[in-house]
């Protein structure tokens, strides 16, 4: 069974507060005990959403409440993939990371896109049951998904050619069209949502990478660790730097922040003796060390910040940077911290 952090299912209850239901009541009649969500990294399997989500439907008497909940639903409480979907440099860079990440909002989750003649698929697949027991979630995070795209491609109403559901259908659609912009097919074999293609080059209108806190504050220590470098290089390092949540980011997308062609990088970098990966795998090993530093950063966060999928695929780096886990050198750096007397008084 899939499963989710207790912080969103949190999120969901606060939002029925805020709707005049009554969460504590609804986080009962969904099985939740009061203990369940207070560590919101926690993870709870997602039935327990899908049946938070529909005892809120019944507590406010709203048919449509997965629509009305994704509708209005906070996208900053989805933390970092919210980040960096929506401050990617382009369109499609910013469903790719949607694509990457998902699995860190929803483990057993899985998006794909896929782009053929002009169409552009975005498929979700959740390891979920009945189909009906789930409606509200994949109404919900559907239309969650589609106000990504909006905002990626500047256009609050941008419309779909269309969208599938693996839910039968309601009643009643009208509220269906009036957010998605179109019908739903209802009772497919996944749930989509198809576009012109022509909007993934489209550049993202007021990203910027450095809005991150953690981000933020670990860049000029990548500088810092290149005294010698020359303003140029400098600048070159911290957009390396804070791209690496978009995976392993290509010369050619950055190279138009340079003010230059990816052939004129190119051939800087080469002038200079360097090679761009090496630039990428510097960068990302430099701040795996500093953000391990923090320990207020869990290492599925550290992971994500890397341009990791998984938190299995940054600890199999870093194992072979070092020869141990991230979490075993975490462990090793707060026990030199503590020094002999922290250790006495344990």
């Amino acid at each position: 069974m899939a499963r989710v952090r207790a912080g969103l299912v949190t999120a969901v209850l606060q939002f029925v507060a805020g709707s005049g239901g009554d969460a504590a009541r609804v986080r009962a009649a969904a099985g939740l005990r009061d203990g369940d969500l207070l560590d919101p990294d926690r993870m709870v399997e997602l039935d327990r959403l899908a049946a938070v989500v529909a005892c809120a439907a019944d507590e406010l008497g709203d048919p449509a409440f997965g629509l009305h909940l994704g509708a209005n639903f906070d996208l900053e409480a989805l933390g970092l993939v919210t980040y960096a979907v929506l401050n990617a440099s382009t369109v499609e860079i910013g469903v790719s990371n949607l694509v990457r990440y998902i699995g860190t909002l929803v483990e057993g989750a899985q998006a794909e896109l896929h782009t053929s003649r002009g169409v552009a698929v975005l498929r979700a697949h959740l390891e979920a049951g009945d189909p009906e027991a789930f409606r509200h979630v994949y109404d919900g995070g559907l239309l969650l998904l589609l106000r990504m795209l909006r905002r990626l491609a500047g256009d609050g109403d941008f419309r779909p050619r269309s969208v599938t559901m693996v839910h039968a259908a309601p009643s009643d659609t009208a509220e269906h069209l009036q957010l998605f912009g179109v019908v739903p097919t209802f009772a497919e074999h996944s749930n989509e949502i198809c576009f012109d293609a022509s909007v993934l080059p489209r550049e993202v209108s007021g990203s910027d990478r450095s809005l991150l806190p953690v981000v933020e504050r670990r860049l000029q220590q990548v500088l810092a660790a290149e005294p010698g470098d020359d303003p140029w290089l400098a600048r070159l390092r911290v957009e390396i730097a804070s791209r690496l949540c978009d995976g392993h980011p290509s010369l050619s997308d950055l190279a138009p922040q340079q003010g230059v062609s990816a052939r004129t990088l190119q051939r800087q970098l080469a002038e200079r003796g360097l090679v761009y990966r090496d630039l990428v795998q510097q960068a990302r090993h430099q701040l795996a060390f500093q953000y391990l530093e923090r320990t207020e950063t869990d290492l599925t966060e550290i992971a994500f910040l890397l341009g990791y999928s998984e938190l299995s695929a940054f600890a199999h780096a870093f194992r072979r940077w070092t020869g141990r886990s991230p979490g075993a050198h975490r462990r090793a750096r707060e026990s030199r911290t503590r020094g002999p007397a922290g250790r006495r008084a344990r």
